[in-house]
């Protein structure tokens, strides 16, 4: 298992593949989150970390679970899980 900082480092480049395989940009993406363009810039580039309930609410926009999306971090997975 992957320490902590190595699961957090990962966050904003996953996030960033599950939005890419979306096809959304950062600006539409925060419209369905509510969650600002330029913060969920910063997210991806590693800037700043999250708080659970941003995470949660890109997250939902995006039509992915926290836990599935933790996990596959965790797990050590290249690329996040997410619902078909």
């Amino acid at each position: 298992m992957q320490n902590m900082g190595t699961i957090l480092a990962k966050i904003g480049s996953n996030l960033k593949q599950l939005r890419l395989r979306r096809h959304l940009s950062t600006r539409e993406l925060a419209s369905r989150s509510g969650v600002s363009h330029s913060t969920i810039s910063l997210i991806e580039r590693d800037k700043i970390s999250p708080t659970v309930d941003t995470l949660q609410a890109v997250l939902d926009a995006l039509g992915s679970r926290l836990s599935e999306f933790l996990s596959s971090i965790s797990e050590g997975a290249s690329s996040p899980f997410y619902r078909a």
